[in-house]
């Protein structure tokens, strides 16, 4: 995940693994074109929305993030893939999909590709699930927070316009969206992956169970054009058989 806002991105990662810190949860900042760090990006289900994956950036944006997509070209003896890299920026013409993130609430779902060649290939794509993104100003960690770590550089903020917290009382995650001017409030968005995924399995042609599978298929459907055949051949001859009966049957009658 990207940022491609100009203000930047405040957000708080999922609790888990390398996540942890020893304080708990807290809040990081990325510049624009910075991505989150992979440590960071890990998911998991949890039934508390305050758990969930959350993000903050200026209001004058409705895209705060964009992702890159990772899909499979060919599944045959070899796995091949291609990215679909996000854009960094919202501006520019861009070709082609672009795979950004809209304020609000998403949900990620997963399809993951198991190749022949034991190569996985996980592709994410979101889902828009409510526009509303009005900030938690006093439950966010980044609305209050007295300071706020650079999750690339490992810089520190303790002042300056890095800090969302600034007045108290969530500070610019207080202010109502729409004031706009050179004070903007700032958008939230809330990730949470979806309960279940889909799993693919590429199935190998020259695997002796795949083999004999379609030889049985195969042989059930001329076992069917046979029994069909072999039907109408019956009854022709059988048709046959009565014209003979009943033509010798008038003859001996005369």
């Amino acid at each position: 995940m990207t940022c491609v806002e100009d203000s930047g991105c405040w957000y708080m990662p999922y609790n888990i693994g390398d996540a942890i810190s020893a304080g708990g949860r807290k809040c990081y900042y990325i510049d624009k074109g910075e991505s989150i760090p992979e440590k960071h990006r890990q998911v998991f289900l949890d039934s508390d929305p305050v758990e969930d994956f959350v993000a903050l950036w200026s209001e004058q944006t409705n895209f705060g993030f964009s992702y890159d997509v990772e899909v499979v070209e060919k599944a045959n003896l070899k796995t091949t893939t291609t990215t679909i890299p996000g854009p960094t920026s919202l501006t520019g013409g861009v070709e082609g999909p672009r795979y950004l993130i809209y304020k609000g609430k998403s949900l990620f779902s997963l399809v993951q590709i198991h190749g022949i060649d034991g190569v996985t290939v996980d592709t994410w794509t979101n889902t828009v699930t409510s526009e509303d993104a009005t900030a938690d100003a006093l439950q966010n960690l980044c609305c209050n927070a007295n300071e706020i770590t650079n999750s690339n550089s490992g810089v520190v903020y303790t002042s300056g316009d890095k800090l969302l917290s600034g007045g108290g009382g969530g500070g610019r995650c207080a202010i109502a969206l729409g004031n706009g001017g050179a004070n903007p409030g700032v958008n939230q968005l809330k990730v949470k992956p979806f309960p279940t995924y889909s799993k693919v399995e590429v199935q190998n042609p020259l695997d002796i169970m795949t083999i004999w599978a379609v030889l049985g298929g195969a042989l059930g459907i001329i076992d069917l054009m046979a029994g069909f055949v072999v039907q109408n051949f019956l009854a022709s001859t059988l048709e046959k058989v009565s014209n003979v009966v009943e033509m010798t049957s008038v003859g001996v009658s005369k």
